[in-house]
């Protein structure tokens, strides 16, 4: 899997050098955004509610089911690039 992630970044760059110093930051926010929806998908999550006078909400949700953590990843991101 690493291996060829790392062949797939350096087909898009074509540069040997910018591989090595992409590939890290690529790799990790794929597995983090990976383990994060995966995590989403272990039973029992939903039984955990918080009563509000609106009506009842998930105590968990996806990570990604945010803007701030898309934000967040987009300015890390942009910030390192």
């Amino acid at each position: 899997m690493v291996g060829g992630s790392y062949d797939f970044i350096g087909t898009i760059t074509n540069n040997e050098k910018k591989t090595k110093r992409l590939f890290p930051l690529v790799f990790t926010m794929f597995i983090f955004t990976m383990t994060a929806n995966l995590a989403s998908l272990l039973p029992g999550q939903a039984a955990f509610t918080i009563n509000r006078p609106e009506g009842s909400a998930a105590l968990f949700r996806a990570v990604m089911s945010d803007y701030g953590m898309v934000l967040i990843m987009t300015l890390i991101s942009v910030l390192l690039i």
